[in-house]
């Protein structure tokens, strides 16, 4: 039982922490370009494939998504707005796992990089 509520516990923290995570850096002497990375989940479902569908489709409204839009859906707080953009590479994994009744559900991992410029500080 307590295997269980440890799985849960994980299960939960891990779908818990989606946030934004700093990738790199580049700096011309005005402007620097930032890359991170997200991942979306999806709502659960009970079927892989469904799940992964899922996972595509939202993949597929990002990519087609304006700046304006996806700065939007990836709450990113960027202020050359224009220069916002999805990077190559970004991907769908599924999860598996068990709702508190006991039920095996799957979850797409939407997993995104994006890119865009700001003003550099004058600290640098």
């Amino acid at each position: 039982m307590n295997t269980i509520k440890t799985f849960a516990l994980v299960t939960s923290l891990v779908f818990a922490s989606a946030g934004a995570v700093a990738q790199s850096g580049e700096y011309n002497g005005r402007d620097v370009r930032q890359s991170h990375a997200t991942i979306i989940y999806t709502e659960a479902t009970q079927n892989k494939q469904e799940s992964y569908l899922l996972g595509l489709d939202k993949l597929h409204t990002l990519e087609s998504s304006t700046a304006k839009e996806l700065k939007k859906q990836l709450n990113a707080a960027v202020w050359y707005q224009n220069s916002f953009h999805l990077k190559e590479g970004s991907y769908v994994t599924v999860q598996e796992k068990m709702n508190s009744e006991g039920e095996i559900e799957y979850v797409s991992a939407v997993n995104v990089i994006y890119h865009y410029q700001e003003r550099a500080s004058n600290n640098r």
